[in-house]
């Protein structure tokens, strides 16, 4: 479970998507824009969000 003040910093910062990175494989939302992600998955998405720019 995440805290408030999780989503707290993610209103702050007004962000689109947030990510809870943890040593695991699977990808999970815990509510629309945020998702529990393994760290692979997370190298894998931002080479590729990079590579798309």
């Amino acid at each position: 479970m995440l805290t408030s003040g999780f989503y707290s910093a993610t209103e702050d910062i007004a962000a689109d998507k947030s990510y809870v990175v943890y040593g695991g494989e699977e990808t999970y939302r815990f509510k629309p824009g945020a998702e529990a992600i393994g760290l692979k998955s997370l190298q894998t998405l931002l080479l590729e969000r990079e590579q798309s720019e």
